[in-house]
């Protein structure tokens, strides 16, 4: 009963908005870093060889570790990681 109020009240009241929020959201970003551009791609390399990967023989522990290695050598992510929002 609580789950369902609390998403009455706060979720579905504030999803007439939620576009135009995101709207502004993203151009308070700016368009997609080559950071960005890379994580996505390596992320949808390490998805496709996580579902499809059993066809050509490799597992889920390779295709995680494709997804990573993409993201090691072009410096997307350093054993320090840090994060800066676009806020």
């Amino acid at each position: 009963m609580r789950l369902h109020i609390l998403t009455r009240t706060f979720i579905i009241k504030n999803a007439a908005d939620a576009p135009e929020t995101a709207k502004k959201q993203l151009e308070k970003c700016g368009p997609l870093t080559r950071s960005e551009k890379i994580t996505a791609g390596a992320f949808a390399i390490t998805v496709a060889l996580w579902i499809g990967g059993g066809a050509i023989g490799v597992n889920a522990v390779a295709a995680a570790t494709v997804g990573l290695a993409i993201m090691l050598i072009t410096n997307v992510v350093t054993w320090k990681v840090r994060s800066k929002p676009c806020d």
